[in-house]
């Protein structure tokens, strides 16, 4: 049985939310509303090939999505990065469930376009979540998942309300985000399961992943 909380993490992002400004909150919402209304859905469907990838950890270590699946299923999570709120409750709820990915032989591994070396809030405490996370530059493997956004000029006011220039963030001039995204994938590179969101707000509730696993 599983010792995760169910919904939890809804709970926990529901929170941020209720402290965040109005104002900034109905920006948030506009841009989500957008997005969404896009004709294109993010992210790869069930089913397909997940693009192979090796990226360097927060050390400079290469981590190939191939090296972990030789061990079981992975769970892969694409986020903005630590200074974004939502994703810091995501990646500390997801390591509380790592006992539980273990004996399910499963690893998890998290990507975000964020340099390593870059301070900003939480990035000294998430080295130490018990997972990799992986920089994607220019959101390489993010793209070839199907989950980039161009930050619009509505959400760039925001982020640089909160003083944050993903340019220096990430290394890149190009104001783009991965859409948060969490997939299962299994030996051959198949996607088993996956919790894409054009609202960066929601996020795959550990349980659901967990659920997903034992049905593998």
């Amino acid at each position: 049985m599983t010792s995760v909380k169910a919904g939890i993490l809804r709970e926990q992002l529901a929170q941020v939310d209720a402290q965040t400004p109005e104002a900034v909150l109905k920006r948030i919402v506009a841009a989500n509303n957008e997005l969404e209304a896009a004709e294109a859905r993010p992210g790869l469907a069930i089913g397909a090939q997940a693009p192979e990838f090796s990226l360097p950890n927060a050390t400079g270590q290469p981590v190939s999505l191939s090296s972990r699946l030789a061990a079981g299923p992975v769970v892969l999570v694409f986020y903005r990065g630590s200074w974004c709120p939502y994703c810091d409750l995501q990646l500390r709820a997801y390591a509380r469930m790592l006992p539980e990915l273990t004996r399910l032989n499963a690893r998890l591994v998290a990507i975000s376009p964020q340099q390593p070396a870059v301070e900003v809030p939480n990035v000294s405490e998430h080295r130490e979540l018990g997972f990799p996370l992986l920089f994607d530059s220019q959101n390489a493997v993010a793209r070839r998942y199907a989950l980039i956004y161009p930050v619009d000029e509505l959400m760039r006011t925001v982020l640089s309300g909160f003083g944050l220039d993903l340019a220096t963030i990430n290394g890149s001039e190009q104001w783009e985000l991965p859409v948060p995204a969490t997939f299962v994938v299994t030996d051959g590179l198949q996607i088993r399961w996956s919790h894409v969101e054009a609202d960066y707000r929601l996020r795959a509730e550990p349980d659901d992943i967990l659920r997903a696993l034992r049905t593998l």
